[in-house]
């Protein structure tokens, strides 16, 4: 669903729901509730999907229960992730998680 011409706002469910902002070059995202290695995947192919993404936006996601284990996400980072290497990334978390995610930033 397009909002305006600079901001196309995707909902999958409930709890999981992104926005592209071309004009600002940046992705909001949150994901409520559990977050699993699918999830993660069809939010990287959907951005890549969406004509109004770029690798090189920056992001903000927001990870309510993350449940993937370390090897997944290494693989992810390293295979999967739409985001370029210049792109500002931030993960806010209410849980414990920061080993891995600065683990795949290195990646």
């Amino acid at each position: 669903m397009t909002i305006c011409a600079d901001v196309t706002k995707l909902r999958r469910s409930f709890g999981e729901h992104w926005i592209v902002d071309s004009k600002k070059r940046i992705v909001f995202a949150k994901f409520g509730g559990l977050l699993t290695m699918a999830d993660a995947e069809r939010f990287a192919t959907d951005l890549r999907n969406n004509p109004a993404f770029d690798p090189s936006f920056s992001e903000l996601t927001e990870v309510e229960n993350p449940q993937i284990d370390f090897a997944s996400a290494a693989r992810f980072a390293r295979y999967s992730n739409p985001f370029s290497h210049e792109s500002k990334r931030a993960i806010v978390t209410h849980i414990k998680v920061y080993g891995m995610t600065r683990t795949s930033q290195c990646l």
